[in-house]
């Protein structure tokens, strides 16, 4: 009885992370339920809270946001999500890369989906990921790399993606 009812708990928790993982999982569309292209509107339906600075419906801005794990950003560009953005390796994209993998690691999991470009800052490089789809669209994951370790990425529609400097 006892072995049977520490199966059933070790059963539920493992059920509990992996759940929660698929979650906060990142894919070039989005993280969770909060999806690239919602308005400001439909992403507060889906968090705690979403707050883009008051002025901002036409420019380029962070939300400052509760409901998503530390170390995850989002933009907000005219009105809509365009990016997502990580710098913690808490959070996974659904095929497992994370900060701090090796670029070997990230071009292992993406291959031919995968394109590699020279960093504007650093000695490391751009590895972008174009959707797995059959159909190709306008979304992208951007991972940057320092040192052969993945540092931060991002995952959004174009061009907004590929800014190197964020909002600014």
């Amino acid at each position: 009885m006892i072995k049977q009812s520490v199966s059933a708990f070790a059963f539920l928790i493992v059920l509990v992370a992996c759940s929660g993982d698929e979650r906060s999982a990142v894919t070039e569309l989005g993280i969770g339920a909060l999806k690239v292209g919602m308005t400001v509107a439909e992403a507060r339906k889906v968090l705690a809270s979403f707050d883009v600075p008051a002025g901002s419906g036409e420019g380029c801005e962070y939300a400052t946001v509760t409901g998503l794990p530390p170390g995850v950003r989002v933009m907000v560009e005219s009105g809509t999500i365009a990016r997502i953005d990580i710098d913690t390796s808490l959070v996974p994209t659904v095929e497992g890369a994370r900060v701090g993998d090796s670029e070997a690691s990230v071009v292992a999991r993406y291959g031919k989906r995968l394109t590699v470009s020279p960093h504007k800052y650093t000695d490391g490089h751009y590895l972008t990921v174009r959707p797995s789809s059959p159909v190709d669209t306008p979304h992208r994951i951007v991972f940057e790399t320092d040192k052969g370790r993945v540092v931060k990425y991002r995952a959004g529609r174009l061009p907004q993606v590929e800014y190197v400097e964020g909002c600014s």
